[in-house]
């Protein structure tokens, strides 16, 4: 049995026509070596994972052949490429500055900077972690960076750029690598699998390109994990159990039932996914990504940044012309505010759950169903009749049913009596007609009941007297365990300066902060109890507003308010000598 190697190592670039994904930076450095215009200090900074200390292996094998081929490449044959190959070159010397940090560390390099190469014409030093130096070391290191003797060139690696001193900055020529893009690295883990005789599905390798979130070394580690797992056979669901990533089928189903305002299913299938293991969090942003990408095919240029596997994408185009831009932009905006309320809820389980039933209403206020109808992808645009229709329907209230020519006579009947009775009694109110309104408002009750989940429930206005209610309801039942914010609740009341926005104005930003630790809680509760959903809330610090009562903060403002209640504990502190700290 051979010994085995990761993918990492063994397919490790040899040339430079072999690094993924840096094409512009490596024409600059093949440039350079075939001009002869070679710099004394290069830095390579970006993420881990994207080929810079590979980069500057190859730069410094191939300065040093003495064969370069006509694609500036080294030859690979010379005595200096087999012991760069060999690891027994001393003209290439490799530094770990995340272990080799100190004064020392870097003056034993200066030292050794003075010996001129056996072989070839350069010594290269690859300084890798070059950020993780001591202020110290970089002091060392810096008369040296600036005039090297004629053999020697630096490398430096890193991944955090700011964190070197700017004098080290001004002395190097900095390539910023890029992160690797999601087809870059599933086209090379395809050649990897192909060249291995591994089984594979492309939309597998496109769940682990995407998971390396732009490093080819993890996408490779990870490649090599799943081969492990599956035994040679890498399929699109031994990834995702293994990567426990959610099946794009659950966000494709879920708007599908958004569509058909089929909330109930929607919120089975979001228990079916936390039985699985995935968080909420999670969860919205993937859901949030879902409709950014059905989005994307709505137009024929921004189909390019879909970043799925074939199979995936024949779906999205499937889905994608079943459902309207408006509905993507809304469930889009429906989403992010969700998102952002959801790091301060309690239960975000329910605060999930509310947001797919807001989803599930978007179609019944905003859109109707397209024809079913498979268009070529990328043909899907607004067009002229489809905006008036959608802005007809904004206007116009939606009919649900015919009333039958029964109905149609009893309604008759009803107003004949009514204008009837407004005639006879519009003067002195009675009893009798009191009674009558409450029944007829029994009967606008049940007929708006027998038409629930048919139509959505419009926004409705509210009173100052009926926000002081929820407001006063939320600090009994939410903040009784929290005195200061009780206290806080309690001394400042709301006010709404324009129908639906509210006010609140407080003295300090200390109490601006005590909200905003709850803003997301009372924001939802008031949206529900109120019933209107465009609720907005503005915090207003006014430091020359006045308190209904004043509160008591510190210790001697605490025993003044004592005090007033009772006077004789000034005379017990007298004399026992008490004092305040």
């Amino acid at each position: 049995m051979s010994e085995y190697v990761v993918s990492a190592r063994k397919y490790r670039p040899a040339k430079f026509n072999e690094i993924v994904g840096q094409d512009n930076i490596v024409k600059t450095l093949k440039n350079a070596i075939s001009n002869g215009q070679l710099a004394q200090a290069y830095l390579f900074s970006g993420p881990r994972g994207v080929g810079k200390t590979t980069c500057a292996r190859i730069f410094a094998k191939t300065i040093n052949c003495t064969h370069i081929s006509e694609e500036t490449e080294a030859c690979g044959v010379c005595e200096s490429c087999l012991a760069f190959v060999d690891n027994t070159s001393f003209n290439v010397y490799e530094l770990d500055a995340a272990s080799n940090n100190s004064v020392e560390d870097i003056r034993n390099l200066i030292e050794q900077v003075r010996i001129p190469p056996q072989i070839g014409k350069y010594k290269v030093y690859i300084i890798d972690e070059v950020h993780m130096l001591s202020q110290q070391a970089f002091n060392a290191f810096l008369k040296t960076l600036e005039e090297p003797p004629k053999h020697a060139i630096f490398i430096l690696a890193t991944t955090e750029k700011h964190k070197i001193i700017p004098t080290i900055l001004s002395r190097c020529q900095i390539f910023d690598f890029k992160r690797i893009s999601v087809f870059a690295m599933h086209e090379h883990l395809k050649h990897i699998a192909q060249t291995e005789d591994i089984d594979f599905e492309e939309d597998g390798l496109n769940i682990i390109a995407q998971k390396a979130d732009g490093s080819l070394r993890d996408a490779l580690s990870i490649f090599d994990k799943i081969v492990s797992f599956s035994n040679g056979n890498v399929s699109y669901q031994s990834v995702l159990e293994n990567l426990n990533v959610l099946d794009y089928d659950y966000y494709f189903s879920l708007v599908d039932t958004f569509y058909k305002n089929d909330y109930a299913q929607a919120i089975l299938i979001f228990d079916e996914i936390l039985d699985k293991g995935f968080n909420e969090t999670n969860f919205l942003n993937g859901l949030i990504r879902h409709f950014r990408d059905l989005l994307m095919l709505q137009n024929k240029e921004t189909i390019k940044l879909l970043e799925v596997g074939e199979k995936v994408a024949k779906k999205y185009e499937i889905q994608a012309n079943q459902v309207s831009v408006p509905f993507l932009l809304e469930g889009i905006q429906l989403l992010n505010n969700f998102s952002v309320e959801h790091k301060t809820v309690l239960d975000k389980r329910l605060h999930v759950e509310l947001a797919l039933i807001e989803l599930s209403g978007i179609v019944n206020n905003k859109d109707t169903l397209q024809d079913n109808k498979e268009t070529p992808i990328g043909t899907i645009n607004i067009k002229k009749q489809e905006e008036k229709k959608y802005v007809e329907e904004k206007s116009n209230p939606v009919i649900l049913r015919e009333p039958s020519k029964e109905a149609k006579n009893e309604q008759a009947q009803k107003e004949t009596v009514k204008k009837q009775e407004v005639t006879t009694s519009n003067i002195i109110p009675n009893i009798g007609d009191m009674l009558q309104n409450e029944d007829t408002a029994a009967d606008k009750t049940k007929e708006t009941a027998s038409v629930e989940g048919e139509t959505d429930e419009e926004n409705t206005t509210f009173t100052l007297e009926e926000l002081k209610q929820a407001w006063n309801r939320f600090s009994d039942f939410y903040l009784k365990e929290k005195p200061r914010l009780y206290r806080i609740f309690q001394d400042f009341s709301p006010e709404i300066t324009h129908m639906p926005e509210i006010k609140l104005e407080f003295l300090n930003e200390s109490q601006e902060t005590e909200i905003k630790q709850i803003y997301g809680e009372l924001l939802t509760y008031l949206k529900n109890h109120l019933k209107n959903k465009d609720i907005k809330i503005k915090i207003v610090v006014n430091k020359n507003k006045t308190l209904r009562t004043l509160i008591p903060y510190s210790d001697e403002e605490k025993y003044q308010e004592l005090k007033k209640e009772n006077p004789k504990i000034d005379v017990l502190k007298n004399q026992l000598n008490l004092f305040f700290d």
